[in-house]
């Protein structure tokens, strides 16, 4: 996918020299693809709202599923009336990345990408679940809309870091400082780890004091450590510790233990969730939890125990993903950045090449194309100017790389029609060149 005739003629140039002395494998097939929804992306809030404008702007599937499920809520509102409030309001922004999540993932699937599983981290669960058919746009929209509402009133504010470290060099560390801590305010000091990104990314969430003395901690390079355990070797060492962006509660920890039972105690939510939908026009995608790690059946995913569990309970991002990679071949990440997917790339890829690859041996004996690693890839990254232009860069090294069957009619007709638009397709000759010297 290119955007002008130039860029056109040096990728085909740089092809033709990349191939000139060695002709390039035949990609083998790869068309298991799972969806990856994160929860957390874009750093600001208005850079969401940027991505929304763009998209919105770009493709008319992704639009009109955006203002679907705004409708959902009560009463309807629009993007404008959303964006007046979402600095001030921590409700609008989770609103809002949800019902982008649910459209980014119908752009995808109108192109002809469609999932075989489905997982997602924290609130891209809700979305998962909405992709899989568990839950309708509806239900899904007004769930979290009443939980983040709960969350506002009822749960003390707090704060989430990432830290560069295993979750067992975390909870070391935890451990640490509450032990440091007064008796008299040791039963204040509230920490959890809250999400297992990858062997070396883990989220703690926790009070903003607690946070603080954890950071501080993580950062001398003089902390105690037992030099007879590689871990405890790790603990001398300055991990890297990243603050998450528009977070106004301590997610998946005890600090938001009242808002979830106030939300849990809203008969308006145990009535949505028991409304019966037919989704006849859904396709059968596997649905994984990152609360327990295991497929997640569409039943057990209506209900409000679920949803409890999973607000309160550590995102085990990593052990889900492991395991939903053993039946797939592609991960997209489905979210308004692109968070997870080097981390998953670097965690998962680096195993599965590490593992015996066995080439393709054909029914009349012959040696087919190697089997390649699993691919991680994001399908957006940051809102700029050029994303749209990206998302169809994406697009194409998704069929380059997997030969995933793409649907590009249907790209071409989800282009919003503006004066500038313009749909060149040219059929190149089905000969192979000739590689002759001009």
């Amino acid at each position: 996918v290119v955007a002008t005739v130039t860029e056109l003629a040096n990728a085909i140039e740089g092809n033709v020299r990349a191939n000139a002395n060695e002709p390039r494998k035949p990609t083998l097939p790869r068309h298991s693809v799972a969806f990856m929804f994160s929860g957390q992306g874009v750093k600001e809030a208005h850079q969401l709202f940027d991505a929304i404008s763009l998209l919105r702007q770009q493709s008319l599937v992704f639009g009109a599923t955006f203002s679907e499920c705004l409708g959902h809520l009560e009463p309807p509102v629009s993007l404008d009336q959303l964006a007046v409030n979402a600095t001030e309001k921590p409700v609008v922004t989770q609103v809002v990345l949800l019902a982008f999540l649910i459209s980014l993932a119908r752009l995808w699937q109108s192109w002809g990408v469609q999932p075989v599983a489905v997982f997602g981290h924290s609130l891209g669960e809700v979305a998962a679940s909405v992709t899989a058919g568990a839950l309708s746009v509806s239900q899904a929209m007004r769930l979290v809309h009443s939980r983040e509402a709960a969350m506002a009133r009822y749960a003390v504010p707090g704060s989430m870091v990432a830290v560069m470290a295993s979750s067992k060099q975390v909870q070391l560390a935890i451990d640490h400082v509450l032990t440091m801590s007064s008796t008299t305010h040791r039963e204040s000091v509230v920490l959890a780890i809250s999400a297992i990104n990858s062997p070396t990314q883990t989220v703690v969430s926790g009070d903003e004091q607690s946070i603080e003395r954890l950071i501080s901690f993580l950062s001398n390079p003089q902390r105690d450590g037992d030099d007879d355990d590689d871990d405890d070797r790790q603990q001398s060492k300055v991990l890297r510790c990243i603050r998450l962006p528009n977070v106004a509660h301590a997610y998946h920890s005890p600090l938001i233990g009242e808002g979830v039972r106030s939300w849990c105690a809203d008969e308006m939510v145990h009535r949505v969730l028991e409304q019966s939908e037919s989704r006849q026009d859904y396709l059968p995608i596997a649905l994984f939890s990152s609360t327990t790690a295991s497929k997640l059946e569409h039943a057990q995913a209506r209900t409000m125990d679920h949803w409890a569990n999973h607000a309160l309970g550590c995102v085990n991002f990593y052990q889900t993903a492991e395991l939903v990679s053993k039946s797939v071949d592609v991960m997209l990440e489905i979210g308004s950045a692109a968070v997870l997917a080097a981390t998953l790339q670097r965690a998962l890829g680096s195993s599965s090449t590490s593992q015996q690859l066995q080439p393709v041996v054909t029914d009349d004996g012959s040696v087919g194309p190697m089997p390649m690693p699993l691919l991680v890839m994001p399908s957006f990254y940051q809102p700029s100017p050029n994303a749209w232009h990206a998302i169809l860069v994406q697009v194409g090294r998704l069929y380059e790389e997997t030969l995933v069957p793409i649907d590009w009619q249907a790209v071409y007709r989800d282009l919003v029609p503006t004066d500038s638009t313009r749909v060149v397709d040219h059929s190149l000759p089905t000969y192979a060149f000739e590689r002759v010297p001009l």
